[in-house]
């Protein structure tokens, strides 16, 4: 590891040198840091002490919710915490909100096309979403279709929220521009929405803790292991203290049947590609940030070390 990066992996050690730090991992597993590709960091805690929780748990990357920022103070205070978190050890990208989540008046003054357009070129933000208002999606609202195209114009990600979405719906709304789901809570759902395209994240979160029977989609689809991630979603406080955070959803795959070279995948390699920063994380190669996941075995995703832009930045959990 040089500064954030990976260098180099393999077998030479001529780069090892005086000034060198080396940790010792004989015998250990090494995975990609984990990513979660859709949190909420802002509904009852802040985004730092939410990675202070997150960070020794395994997981380097979220993508986070702006809502409250947004409306609170709008793109300023987004472009405020984006650049505040900037270098923090949990990396930390964005998506954008084209709507509130309930309706009010005058809504359109608060979400501007313009200023969306802007904050869409800001290189720590993916994606536009969650997109809650899927049947103005499906009638083609021409507001919320314009506010999508903004962004899948500028080659954005649209995520999606197709709650009570019925499967004859669907195809419209994919067309509409969503690009993901979070919310199936069958093994059915998740079918209908990966056969149209849309990336699923399957969810285990104190909302909805529906893992372990969405993973039965893997046995009708087999190859959707490839394409589908992992989330916990909003999850309170407490049911992270109690259950972990991505690790949690690793060791519930598993538990589940999933082979754990497929899950640690859904839990890594897959969010990065959904996102095209694959060059970037993801995985445990030159050129990647340097976050690295140490485990005692495969079968225990919390790592006894987190290695996190190049740094140590979790020990056994703290």
């Amino acid at each position: 590891i040089a500064g954030e990066r990976i260098a180099y992996v393999g077998a030479r050690d001529a780069m090892v040198g005086p000034r060198t730090r080396v940790i010792d991992v004989t015998g250990r597993v090494l995975v990609p840091g984990y990513i979660d590709p859709h949190v909420h960091p802002a509904n009852l805690v802040t985004p730092s002490a939410l990675a202070r929780h997150v960070l020794p748990l395994g997981t380097t990357t979220v993508v986070g919710d702006t809502l409250q920022f947004w409306q609170l103070g709008g793109a300023r205070a987004v472009r405020q915490v984006a650049a505040a978190l900037a270098d923090s050890p949990l990396k930390f990208f964005w998506m954008l909100r084209v709507h509130g989540q309930t309706r009010v008046r005058h809504e359109a003054r608060g979400f501007p096309v313009e200023t969306l357009a802007r904050m869409l070129t800001h290189p720590w933000v993916l994606a536009v979403g969650e997109v809650t208002r899927w049947p103005d999606a499906h009638r083609g609202d021409p507001a919320l279709l314009r506010r999508l195209h903004v962004a899948l114009a500028r080659g954005r990600r649209v995520e999606g929220h197709t709650a009570g979405a019925s499967a004859e719906k669907l195809a419209a709304i994919a067309i509409a521009g969503l690009s993901s789901d979070h919310e199936p809570i069958t093994a059915t759902e998740v079918l209908e929405r990966a056969r149209l395209g849309i990336a699923v994240m399957l969810r285990q979160s104190s909302l909805r803790p529906d893992l372990s029977s969405l993973l039965a989609a893997l046995k009708d689809a087999p190859a959707l292991v490839s394409r589908l991630m992992l989330t916990a979603d909003g999850s309170m406080p407490a049911f992270i203290r109690t259950h972990g955070f991505v690790d949690n959803l690793l060791r519930l795959a598993m538990a589940g049947g999933v082979p754990p070279v497929d899950a640690y995948r859904m839990a890594t390699l897959n969010a990065a590609t959904y996102y095209g920063l694959d060059a970037h994380i993801g995985s445990i190669a030159p050129g990647r940030y340097a976050d690295v996941c140490v485990l005692a075995d495969l079968a225990e995703p919390r790592p006894a070390l987190v290695i996190a832009r190049g740094r140590v930045a979790g020990v056994e959990g703290r």
